[in-house]
């Protein structure tokens, strides 16, 4: 089984989780090493004597679900999906291209702005591209 499998299956199963992540109502059980080795923020919180430290949490609750998901995603897969449509307000596109590179381009501004929130270079690079 590649690393990469490996990787997803712990994202999808939560199995030997030691760090929860809430956002909007929904947790996720993810794992320190991933996600603290990538993000400064993340490490700052559970290292320090916050309560986020001895809960094992993290609660974003300022943050958009839509920008979260795929920054967890990018944690385990290094990479993500063009997520959420629902924030996107509705307008006439002259054709469904543009359609869809308008909803691309509101995803990945709102993935990189959550990149540098969470200080994960690499993200910020990969939205950008």
């Amino acid at each position: 089984m590649s690393l990469q499998l490996i990787f997803k299956s712990l994202l999808d199963s939560g199995r030997y989780s030691d760090l929860t992540l809430s956002c909007k109502g929904k947790t996720f059980h993810l794992h320190r090493a991933i996600v603290c080795s990538q993000s400064s923020f993340f490490d700052a919180a559970v290292k320090y004597p916050f309560k986020e430290a001895s809960l094992s949490h993290v609660d974003l609750p300022d943050d958009n679900l839509a920008t979260v998901q795929p920054v967890i995603s990018f944690f385990y897969l290094q990479d993500y999906q063009d997520l959420d449509e629902s924030r996107l307000e509705s307008r006439d596109y002259t054709s469904p291209r543009d359609e869809e590179l308008h909803k691309a381009m509101w995803n990945n501004l709102g993935v990189f702005m959550a990149a540098d929130k969470f200080d994960i270079s690499p993200l910020k690079d990969f939205a950008r591209s």
